[in-house]
């Protein structure tokens, strides 16, 4: 017996709505509140594939190949003949859109349509890219005539756009063209898949689509600076056509137009093989007042990306990345994480800089999604190191399932930004193993000299009870224990060293 597939219809989902005040512009923004336009859209979380309207958005490569994340699910739904259609044409450029059939989805029509990699180098033609893919996929929509369609989240993360961004250029572009285009289209559906990109949508949607004058007068303060040009596309000053004088307004009188023929069709005789006689010119033919001569923008850009280095690009495609994962956290629901105590702040040292213990063996490596531990260790790091801070790592008893991945490691390297290894006081590393120095040995050309120096390996727990106070230490008990049974020796050596000396002072009273 076939399953039955699930079918969505749009009329039963909730739209984005407002409150019945009249329209108009009661704060100034550039995005005035809009009833009309909040009716035509609906957030929703679920899949893509079992929405019943005129046509959904599948995002892709230029081959159209590409069968991951939500191409995967598409493709799959519709059948092969959509994968046929697909390989039958000529591709799609970045920022372009094209339509085929749905086949076996709820949707008569599928766009295609090709996202760009993010780069901070080019981070105007990223922005203009993704702008291109939303209006396009809307005008697409009005040229097969639907009136109805459903966007997924273009963006992916293969390509490294951050998150937040995008969807500030897929909202207000979505909102330009309904402004345009309001009795082309009933309803545009963003679909979320995850809970993520719901959280993020929800927050900037209000700031292009408020809902009340209340919400409209909030996002008036909170709208970025670039808030697009009349489409919704990225705006370059640069290439806005500048007139800095207004035309001459009073008609010019006849003489000067006869010298201005004259000057042209130079000197003439009089009728009758009369006296020659010439019209001496004024003056220059154009009137300077009309244009002035500007810099070529495209010579200006790349004068001015030369001043930018490599190290300053690679820095704030950094901050940007980190934002992102930082905001995943925050919206993330991690309690799940919380009872394995992997991290945990402990406190303080004697002046006053924040201690993080990191515990290796609570570490779940195998057994959870390592993504969301970034996460986690993001939301428990980030309030605790914008300034100097301790960081314990506790190497005791780690198993091979505690072990996360070298691949893993190194994302976590570089997605913790400056602060982490600038404000980094010391790193105590703690029964270290020939895998811990092995590690290190081996990424010590990737990290700074400055960095290296931070790091101290601790074999003995009282060695690092002279810098920390052991009553405030939260060590848990497995790594006592190990240490006072691997270090029975030592400790009673230095225990007796110390009676020796004690003595000795005795003595010598």
């Amino acid at each position: 017996m076939a399953t039955r597939l699930k079918v969505v219809d749009v009329s039963t989902l909730e739209r984005w709505g407002g409150d019945s005040v009249p329209a108009g512009n009661h704060h100034g923004s550039p995005f005035p509140y809009n009833p009309k336009l909040n009716q035509k859209l609906i957030l929703w979380r679920g899949d893509i594939c079992d929405l019943n309207v005129g046509a959904i958005v599948c995002t892709t490569n230029e081959r159209l190949t590409d069968f991951s994340g939500v191409a995967r699910r598409i493709h799959s739904r519709a059948g092969r003949q959509l994968t046929h259609e697909c390989r039958a044409t000529e591709g799609c450029h970045t920022g372009d859109a094209i339509v085929t059939k749905g086949y076996h989805l709820p949707a008569p029509y599928v766009i295609h349509t090709v996202g760009p990699r993010f780069s901070v180098k080019y981070l105007t033609a990223a922005e203009n890219a993704l702008h291109s893919c939303y209006r396009r996929s809307l005008e697409q929509t009005v040229e097969i005539k639907k009136r109805s369609m459903a966007f997924c989240v273009i963006n992916t993360e293969s390509k490294g756009y951050p998150r937040e961004q995008a969807c500030h250029v897929a909202v207000r572009t979505i909102r330009r063209f309904l402004e345009k285009y309001i009795e082309k289209i009933d309803t545009v559906v963003l679909a979320m898949d995850n809970d993520i990109d719901l959280a993020i949508y929800n927050a900037v949607m209000p700031l292009y689509f408020p809902r009340d004058p209340n919400e409209e007068k909030k996002a008036v303060k909170k709208l970025p600076k670039d808030i697009g040009n009349a489409l919704g596309g990225t705006t370059i000053k640069e290439r806005e056509v500048r007139i800095r004088h207004s035309l001459p307004t009073s008609k010019p009188n006849s003489l000067s137009e006869v010298r201005y023929v004259a000057s042209r069709i130079g000197p003439r005789t009089m009728g009758g093989g009369g006296p020659e006689v010439e019209v001496k010119d004024d003056g220059p033919l154009i009137d300077t007042r009309l244009a002035t001569r500007q810099e070529d923008p495209d010579i200006a850009r790349q004068r001015d990306e030369v001043k930018i280095t490599e190290k300053e690009r690679a820095r704030l495609l950094e901050e940007s990345t980190y934002k992102d994962y930082l905001l995943r956290a925050k919206r993330a629901d991690l309690s799940d994480l919380e009872k394995y105590r992997f991290i945990y702040p402990n406190g303080k040292d004697q002046k006053g800089r924040p201690i993080i213990v990191f515990v290796a063996s609570h570490l779940p490596a195998q057994n959870v999604d390592m993504d969301r531990v970034l996460l986690y260790i993001i939301k428990v790091m980030d309030p605790l190191v914008t300034d100097a801070y301790n960081l314990i790592y506790l190497h005791t008893n780690i198993a091979p399932a505690n072990k996360p991945s070298y691949s893993w490691m190194r994302k976590c390297y570089y997605i913790l930004n400056r602060k982490y290894k600038k404000n980094i006081k010391n790193l105590y590393l703690v029964h270290p193993t020939w895998w811990v120095k092995a590690l290190f040995f081996f990424v010590r050309p990737f990290i700074s000299s400055k960095f290296y120096r931070k790091i101290h390996y601790v074999y003995y727990l009282m060695d690092m009870y002279e810098t920390f106070d052991p009553k405030n230490l939260k060590i848990p008990n497995h790594v006592i224990k190990y240490d006072q049974i691997t270090n029975v020796a030592y400790y009673n050596e230095r225990y007796a060293s110390k009676r020796a000396s004690r003595s000795a002072r005795r003595e010598e009273l």
